[in-house]
Formats: structure tokens, C-alpha cells, sequence
């Protein structure tokens, strides 16, 4: 007697491979998903964890700006002012020593990533310097050691980064310069400083912009002024607080083919677009970070404000 044998007719067989290739791709779909959510957290977390820590430590310098100046009221000729913007903030025995360097606060004092949505033209970033009377011995933003009563001079500015592979355009980071000089001294403690690289604080930004909060002298006017803007004001304001605005972006790309390069940011006052190369369409993520900064030694004390904001 034959036993009759029973199996997968051709139907049950392509059902069965069809449903297996739908559960395969899904699991797929998932874990790709997935890599991608891992990625954006990474890079945010990156932008956070050097954005926080850079705006921290240069906060805590900028709130030294015009300790034991001249005059507690901050302008572009007080001697000794917390903000550097011209020869007169340099004591007379310095006059020599600043000639011809790149020593002072400046509204396109260094290079940048971004260009003007509208007309195209590259916008340059700032440049920011002050300086502050020491009242214990500590260390400047470069980690060099300095001592009570010596006069602590940073500059601030855009730089590029040597350590970089890959990147979407020029490897950009904020970076310190330092010095310090002693009353009466006619020298820098660095001959070299206003062209020297400095220390890295940020590691990549595309743009940084910064805008000084002034008032008139009864202080019925308040607005905020880019540094040449200041400069060029002849009624001579005074200084009230420092606003600080950069778009920071990952250090790696986030994955996907959207790049967008008609993007716009907004940093404080300014309209940017990335200017990206064309040939790398990776997107990267990038944030706008402001914060304002008191000038506690120079006037009314106008509160810290922090914001952020984002995009591809």
C-alpha cells in the first residue's frame, strides 16, 4: 500500500518567502532606523557637551572683563577696559608693544563658513579680546599660569583645525589666545600674541558673531552694537553686557542625503547660509548658540540670557 506524501504546493512556498523577505526587510528598515536615531543623539550630545563646556569657560572669563580698570564705566577710550576695541584700552607704557598686531576686538576679525543668503559674499566672523586684572594667581585660557596682579589679555577668534578628515568645508573652531602684562611693563608676557593659533575651545563652528549691549550716558538708550558699529558711534556709549552668538555643528555626519544648502540661520542680528562643498552632501547637524553676558565690573548688570537653535 503507498503512503501518500504531503508537502508545500508552489503557492504555500512563494507565500512563505514572501512573508519572510516583508519581515526581513521591516527588521532591516529598524535597525537602520534606529543606527540613524543613535548617530543624531551622538551628535547632538556633541554639539551640547562642547558648545556648554566652551560657552562656559569663555563666560567666566568675560565676566572678569574690567576688573580694576580705570573707570567702572566701560568705554573705547576707558584705560585698562574690559573690552579691548582700541589703543586707548592699552595703558600708554603698552602703545609701542600693540602696534601693528591683531589685538583688538573686531567685527570680521577672523574667517568664517557661512555667505549672505541674499547677495552670496562670505560674511567674516568676529573677533574678541578683553582683558582683566588678576586677583589671585590661576591659569588663562591656554593653561599657562599667570599671577595676582598681572593684567590677563584673550583674544578670540576662528581658526582652522589641523586635526581634521572628511569635513564639509573649512574645519573650523573657536579659539584662545592669551598673554599678560604687568603695570607699567612695555611688553607683552608673549611677544607673539594677536598671530599666534592658541587653544581650541570649540572644536567646530562655522560662525561666531558677538554684539555689545550700550547705553547712552543718563541710560534712557539701550541697543546693541557690532564691534565696528561701535567703534564708529561718536556720541562714545558705555558698555553694559557682551552678546556671544555661534552655529556650531557635529563633529560627524549624521547619516541620509538631505543636506540643504539654502538653509537659513539666524545668529543675534545676522542671516547666514552654510557655504558647503558642493561635493559632500553629508548633512551635518548644527546649532545656533547665544548667550548674553553681564559685564558685572562695568555698569547695570543686564542678566545672562542662554538660546539655542537647529537644523541640517
Amino acid at each position: 500500500m503507498k503512503k501518500s506524501i504531503a508537502g508545500f504546493t508552489l503557492i504555500e512556498l512563494m507565500i512563505a518567502l514572501v512573508l519572510g523577505t516583508i519581515i526581513t526587510a521591516a527588521a532591516l528598515m529598524l535597525f537602520i532606523s534606529g543606527q540613524r536615531d543613535i548617530t543624531l543623539q551622538q551628535a547632538s550630545a556633541d554639539i551640547q557637551s562642547s558648545g556648554n563646556f566652551g560657552l562656559g569657560f569663555i563666560t567666566k572669563d568675560i565676566r572678569l572683563a574690567n576688573l580694576d580698570a580705570a573707570n567702572s564705566l566701560l568705554k573705547k577710550d576707558t584705560a585698562y577696559g574690559g573690552i579691548i576695541i582700541a589703543a586707548s584700552n592699552y595703558p600708554q607704557s603698552m602703545q609701542q608693544a600693540i602696534q601693528g598686531k591683531n589685538v583688538f576686538s573686531s567685527a570680521i576679525g577672523s574667517i568664517s563658513n557661512v555667505k549672505d543668503p541674499f547677495s552670496g559674499a562670505m560674511i567674516g566672523s568676529a573677533q574678541l579680546v578683553i582683558q582683566f586684572k588678576a586677583q589671585n594667581d590661576g591659569f588663562n585660557c591656554e593653561g599657562r599660569a599667570y599671577t595676582a596682579g598681572s593684567y590677563i589679555v584673550e583674544r578670540y577668534f576662528l581658526r582652522a583645525d589641523i586635526d581634521a578628515s572628511n569635513e564639509p568645508n573649512s574645519p573650523l573652531g573657536l579659539a584662545c589666545e592669551a598673554t599678560s602684562y604687568v603695570d607699567g611693563a612695555s611688553t607683552f608676557n608673549n611677544s607673539n600674541f594677536g598671530s599666534g593659533s592658541g587653544q581650541l575651545i570649540i572644536r567646530r563652528v562655522d560662525y561666531f558673531h558677538v554684539l555689545l549691549n550700550v547705553s547712552n550716558n543718563d541710560n534712557s538708550t539701550f541697543k546693541y552694537l557690532d564691534m565696528s558699529n561701535y567703534a564708529a558711534d561718536s556720541t562714545n556709549p558705555h558698555i553694559n553686557a557682551v552678546q556671544i552668538g555661534m552655529l556650531v555643528r557635529s563633529n560627524d555626519g549624521i547619516g541620509g542625503n538631505n543636506f540643504r544648502a539654502d538653509q537659513q540661520y539666524q545668529v543675534l542680528n545676522q542671516s547666514i547660509v552654510v557655504n558647503a562643498d558642493n561635493n559632500i552632501k553629508t548633512p551635518f547637524l548644527r546649532r545656533v548658540i547665544q548667550q548674553t553676558v553681564a559685564l558685572r565690573n562695568a555698569g547695570l548688570g543686564i542678566s545672562d540670557t542662554v538660546t539655542a537653535a537647529g537644523g541640517q
